[in-house]
């Protein structure tokens, strides 16, 4: 993605979009904002994963990614979204999810503008500009790749810089401290690896199964009528609140010799198949899964791992994979994670639930067992599930009831708690139980 200056305003798009060149001739020609930022919005961005994650059933928001990266480095709080011809509300709902903090003006590029006079000699001037090799136009091709290229080159010297600092502390720390050594045994009150191996020159360990823990009570980031409407997220939500927990499988990853952690794969495969189809990252945890790895806040832990010793890494590692930060498009799928009581038996997963009821609206099974599969516990149906061979991929899901897809509430304030003032309607005697015990 890259930010092009159209007069005083800023548009985003990129030359992957066949919509680019209409987008720029329409903020040169029709646009009447003054100092804004725009985006350029294609349905078809990054086509081809949105047809195979079509097929999955994978949340439409997860294919315009690039979008949200681009508007969080352009750090506005406005943003006008251009519309080429048709204005989809599937495709609203997929930005506001994108955006939950940025306010959002949908602008239609219409039959009237395109065929305008002013379009028209915007659209000459483009094509002039894109045959002068003078022209930054005439490179529209080249530059996301060189916006790649220059972020690479402008964070080497940040990078050499920290691990300098880093052989440094380390050169310092073994002076000071010869023949002191961070062990498995000081690290288990962490509760985190439970075996460490080398393989090579990196770091083989194998995590525990470990709670995920939201950053905030859901009753404060989803609204009251996502709580009434998604019944998949009120149980969710009463399970929580009941004091329950998001668990994620014993794993195994690796550390490199730059402090770099990589996921390797889950030591249970149960739920693989559901962080397929659902998790930004892949297999793995919201941030931090096969062939990916938002680093946010821990790139700073890896940056000073040298200086500040293991026992600081692995406490910052623990915190940043257990942590759903409700406010992103990888945070917020947290909800289709299993949960487990405190004597570790499966009670509920949103997923599977999900799953479920896709699978009676097929009608592959009918009558009996119907009644079977829909009367089934969870682990139950975890159980046939895999015996049955039945995937995620097989079955299509409703929007509505795909991660990402709820309605959320701004971020800060003494707010009510919206899943507890549902909750007082629906079944008051749970909500003086999880009150009572909130105290």
């Amino acid at each position: 993605m890259i930010k092009l200056k159209i007069g005083d305003n800023y548009l985003i798009t990129t030359n992957k979009d066949g919509l680019s060149q209409a987008f720029i001739c329409y903020v040169m020609s029709r646009y009447s904002g003054h100092g804004r930022t725009l985006l350029g919005f294609d349905p078809n961005h990054n086509k081809k994963e949105v047809m195979r994650g079509l097929i999955n059933g994978v949340a439409i928001e997860d294919f315009y990614r690039d979008y949200a990266q681009a508007v969080r480095e352009a750090k506005i709080q406005n943003l006008d979204v251009l519309f080429y011809k048709t204005v989809s509300a599937e495709h609203i709902r997929a930005l506001a999810n994108l955006f939950p903090n940025v306010k959002l003006r949908i602008i239609k590029i219409t039959n009237e503008d395109i065929a305008s006079r002013e379009n028209k000699i915007a659209w000459r001037i483009v094509d002039a500009w894109k045959m002068d090799k003078d022209s930054i136009l005439s490179h529209l091709a080249q530059l996301d790749e060189y916006k790649e290229m220059a972020t690479r080159y402008k964070n080497i010297p940040g990078e050499l810089k920290a691990v300098n600092e880093n052989i440094k502390a380390m050169k310092k720390q073994a002076k000071v401290e010869e023949g002191k050594k961070t062990t498995l045994k000081q690290l288990e009150p962490l509760h985190l690896i439970e075996n460490a191996t080398l393989r090579g020159n990196h770091l083989v360990l194998d995590i525990y199964p470990l709670y995920l823990n939201p950053s905030e009570p859901l009753g404060k980031v989803y609204t009251s009528e996502e709580f009434e409407n998604n019944p998949y997220l009120y149980e969710v939500a009463k399970h929580l609140y009941l004091g329950h927990h998001f668990k994620m499988p014993g794993t195994q990853i690796q550390i490199k010799p730059d402090f770099r952690p990589e996921f390797i794969d889950t030591k249970v495969h149960d739920f693989d198949d559901m962080f397929e189809v659902n998790n930004w990252s892949n297999v793995g945890y919201l941030h931090f899964g096969k062939g990916h790895l938002c680093g946010g806040e821990f790139n700073d832990v890896m940056a000073h791992a040298g200086e500040y010793g293991l026992e600081y890494y692995f406490l910052c590692l623990k915190q940043y994979i257990t942590t759903a930060n409700m406010r992103d498009i990888a945070g917020v799928k947290i909800w289709w994670y299993p949960i487990y009581d405190d004597e570790d038996n499966l009670v509920y997963c949103a997923g599977l639930d999900i799953l479920r009821q896709a699978i009676l609206d097929s009608h592959r099974y009918d009558g009996e067992r119907a009644e079977r599969i829909k009367n089934m516990s969870i682990q139950e149906f975890l159980t046939w599930k895999k015996m049955e061979g039945i995937s995620f991929h097989d079955y299509r899901y409703p929007d509505r009831f795909r991660c990402g897809n709820q309605h959320t509430r701004s971020a800060g304030g003494d707010v009510q708690d919206s899943f507890l003032k549902v909750l007082e309607q629906r079944e008051p005697e749970l909500y003086k139980e999880i009150m009572k015990g909130s105290r």
